[in-house]
């Protein structure tokens, strides 16, 4: 029977040093990796998406095309000149910190539900073990 192995870092552990690589565990090896419309596979820049250019009428359609292909591409994105204060997101990154120091019954509280798209942990980020 397969149990959870909770020594796995938290999350908030992962935020405490300036992140160079993608951990190992969040690393699929038996996938496909994505065909990149730059034509570098091993681009290691987050793509940057605009929020002013998808305002703009202008240069709409193309920070679109943009978008659509990073989301289906990489799966994220950095959001640059959204207008969120500074201040509001050191705030909610304190806030995050705060959560993940929780007790891990407090944060069960708010766990990912069967059909939900979000809420605490993911089945991709626990790993199991065989006992």
């Amino acid at each position: 029977m397969a149990s959870l192995d909770l020594a796995a870092p938290s999350v908030i552990e992962h935020t405490k040093e300036p992140m160079i690589a993608v951990p190992q565990k969040y690393i699929r090896p038996y996938q496909e990796p994505p065909a990149f419309s730059d034509g570098n596979p091993f681009s290691s820049t987050v793509p940057t998406i605009d929020m002013k250019q998808l305002v703009l009428e202008e240069d709409i359609d193309l920070e679109l095309e943009k978008l659509h292909s990073t989301c289906k591409e990489w799966g994220l994105f950095q959001l640059v000149n959204h207008g969120v204060s500074s201040s509001l997101l050191e705030k909610l990154k304190h806030e995050i910190e705060e959560f993940f120091k929780l007790p891990l019954e407090e944060k069960m509280k708010y766990k990912k539900r069967p059909g939900d798209i979000d809420g605490y942990g993911k089945k991709s980020s626990i790993r199991r073990s065989k006992n």
